[in-house]
């Protein structure tokens, strides 16, 4: 019996030297990353002298223990190392179901390592965590190369915004929403408005703008139907039911209205990759990182952004 403790007790050792391996090489930065972006976090302004830059999309990393650290994050750093983009965006899911302060620091870690602007929505499973939204937001905002404001309202949290300024022109905003385990609140709706028409009377016309955020709206099941009706309107697979937030608090219905807003960027469906154009948006499914959880082989990888001074593109990013 004591040889058999004995024996499993030194096997576990070794898987834990073996993990804490793969965490240390996977977080250490031995890459030179550059962007051409200047951050200005007091007036919300990230500004570059090139005529384009370039955002990398992750979503659901979804680690809950150092083990699935291990096993997503070589997915993180191939897609930065690919990529190489002047700024990072996570769509929520970043940790996971009771994930402690040790998965979290390690998440900040990673990201910090890039030397890069990193921001981020938080998904469902992050609200699971056995760390308080409290004390993730302050450990986040508090992280060298993180762009996050915790942005509270009406119980959400990570709700703010980065304007985009390309040759000394504003060229674009990016707004990050948190849609919680269920759906934006009404109070967020009228913060969206706010943002986006302050800016628009600052500027003296309607500046376009990009939505961050997890959980699809409900009007990505209409958008889907068109897209199996008309595959010219979009890309792309989906092999995931579509899960939707589970009210229309009028976010899509206000955007409309405004005319900033002509792209959404989101997760939480791991085996969805589609792009499809409904209602002059674009609704953009993340690309699910990493191969923790559940995910379609084939599939996993992330989305880049490039950005100009008149329009924008998206791009498929494949793990291989």
């Amino acid at each position: 019996m004591k040889r058999v403790l004995s024996t499993t007790l030194v096997l576990f050792t070794i898987i834990l030297l073996i993990f804490g391996a793969v965490m240390f090489f996977t977080i250490t930065n031995f890459t030179s990353y550059n962007t051409s972006l200047t951050v200005d976090e007091d007036n919300r302004l990230l500004s570059s002298d090139g005529e384009s830059i370039t955002i990398l999309q992750l979503t659901d990393v979804q680690t809950a223990n150092l083990i699935e650290c291990a096993m997503a994050y070589p997915s993180v750093k191939r897609m930065v190392d690919k990529c190489k983009p002047d700024m990072i965006v996570l769509t929520g899911d970043n940790i996971s179901d009771n994930s402690d302060t040790m998965v979290l620091s390690a998440f900040i870690s990673l990201m910090d390592s890039f030397e890069l602007p990193w921001a981020l929505v938080f998904g469902n499973h992050d609200r699971n965590s056995a760390v308080s939204m409290e004390d993730i937001c302050s450990s986040i905002e508090a992280s060298r190369y993180s762009l996050f404001k915790t942005g509270y309202l009406d119980d959400r949290y990570g709700n703010y915004y980065y304007n985009i300024e390309l040759q000394g022109e504003t060229v674009r905003t990016l707004i990050f929403m948190d849609s919680a385990k269920s759906n934006f609140t009404e109070e967020q709706v009228e913060w969206y408005e706010n943002t986006v028409s302050s800016i628009s009377k600052r500027e003296g016309e309607v500046i376009p703008s990009f939505v961050f955020f997890h959980i699809p709206i409900q009007q990505t099941e209409a958008a889907h139907q068109i897209y199996a009706e008309n595959s010219s309107v979009g890309s792309g697979i989906q092999a995931d039911k579509v899960d939707v937030q589970d009210e229309d608090t009028g976010f899509f219905d206000t955007a409309k209205t405004l005319g900033s807003t002509d792209a959404l960027f989101y997760g939480h469906d791991h085996r969805n990759n589609t792009f499809i154009e409904y209602e002059d948006i674009l609704f953009c499914y993340g690309r699910k990182t990493g191969t923790t959880v559940y995910f379609e082989p084939g599939m996993t990888g992330a989305n880049l952004i490039t950005v100009t001074a008149d329009d924008f593109t998206v791009e498929r990013v494949d793990w291989k």
